[in-house]
């Protein structure tokens, strides 16, 4: 998924620009060295709240 948003430095704004699914992820450590566009896997994060429209 893409990162379209940083919320805070441990929340992720996600979208799939296939799918158009979003989700919001949370990291409970701090994300450090992520830029808008980037790739992120919501497997990665310790929470997923998700999305489908």
């Amino acid at each position: 998924m893409i990162i379209r948003e940083v919320l805070n430095n441990a929340a992720l704004w996600l979208e799939d620009p296939d799918t158009k699914a979003v989700a919001i992820v949370v990291k409970k450590d701090i994300i450090n060295g992520i830029s808008l566009g980037d790739e992120y896997d919501p497997a990665q994060a310790d929470y997923v709240i998700q999305y489908k429209n």
